[in-house]
């Protein structure tokens, strides 16, 4: 659906794809000797501290986001690097 849909924007979002599934793959052989070395307790506070961090960097992006766009219309190379050919 999505290549029917976005046939000129495709790579992107296959892009984004491939790379969190290698991302996840590569973490399966990481995250099990992890856990077994550590323990679950401490494996899932880090993880779970990485993912608070993540979630906290939505919060500038939500009090600046106009000025972030703003800026990047402004940027010739970053509005002409956006468009679609």
């Amino acid at each position: 659906m999505a290549k029917q849909l976005h046939s000129v924007t495709l790579p992107i979002p296959e892009i984004a794809v491939n790379a969190r599934d290698l991302l996840t793959f590569r973490l399966t052989y990481f995250v099990n000797d992890w856990l077994l070395e550590q323990g679950a307790l401490a494996v899932f506070n880090i993880l779970g501290a990485c993912f608070l961090a993540v979630c906290a960097l939505t919060v500038p992006l939500w009090v600046f986001g106009k000025k972030i766009r703003s800026w990047i219309a402004r940027n010739k190379f970053l509005n002409n690097s956006m468009t679609d050919l």
